[in-house]
């Protein structure tokens, strides 16, 4: 019921170690600046340019139900309204921004609730291919963020800044861009498949 309920951080893969920047960091993070909102309302969706009333972000929620449905895992209101939470909070201008926000909120809100046995994650033998929640969340992703042309996106919690040493104020540059980073949750699904064909188990967690 917590994890249920919090949002998770993997900060090896939100903030991974440079340890060559320690020094001299090319990078700092972005505040995590989520609204105070309980609930989203369409007002609150107008202004975000990539899904201005929220229809996009309900049929990529109403996809992943499609394959959690009838499980444990089946979202409800509670992680809808998370969602939209998240698309207003970085208001996305375009598909690749709107795909990052539904790439993080997997790895923050859905991910960390998937574990279990074979049996748990319905996993089947279809053409010799072993199929299961994962792998078919993981087609799904594949497609939703259109992967084979879109082939990374940007992080949305770093900007890459103008070199300064340690001790100075750590002020974004006016030079700041965006980094761009690979898909967080394809590689997660992939990592977690392949630890549940290894160990008869998997979960979010190392």
């Amino acid at each position: 019921k917590v994890i249920d309920r919090a949002l998770t951080i993997d900060f090896g893969a939100f903030f991974p170690n440079q340890l060559e920047e320690y020094f001299v960091p090319t990078t700092t993070p972005i505040a995590l600046s989520f609204p105070v909102l309980s609930r989203v309302n369409q007002d609150d969706l107008a202004g975000v340019v990539a899904d201005n009333n929220g229809k996009k972000s309900i049929a990529f929620l109403e996809s992943i139900n499609d394959i959690l449905g009838g499980t444990a895992f089946e979202l409800a209101y509670r992680a809808l309204n998370e969602l939209l939470i998240s698309v207003v909070c970085f208001k996305p201008k375009d598909e690749p921004e709107l795909y990052a926000v539904w790439d993080d909120f997997l790895m923050t809100k859905v991910l960390p609730r998937l574990e279990g046995d074979s049996q748990k994650l319905k996993q089947e033998t279809i053409d010799n291919q072993q199929v299961n929640l994962l792998t078919k969340l993981q087609t799904l992703v594949q497609a939703s963020f259109k992967t084979d042309t879109i082939k990374d996106r940007p992080d949305l919690l770093r900007v890459k800044v103008a070199s300064q040493p340690v001790g100075e104020a750590a002020e974004v540059a006016n030079d700041s861009t965006t980094i761009n980073i690979a898909w967080r949750s394809v590689s997660k699904l992939d990592w977690m498949d392949k630890r549940l064909q290894s160990n008869g188990f998997t979960s979010y967690w190392p």
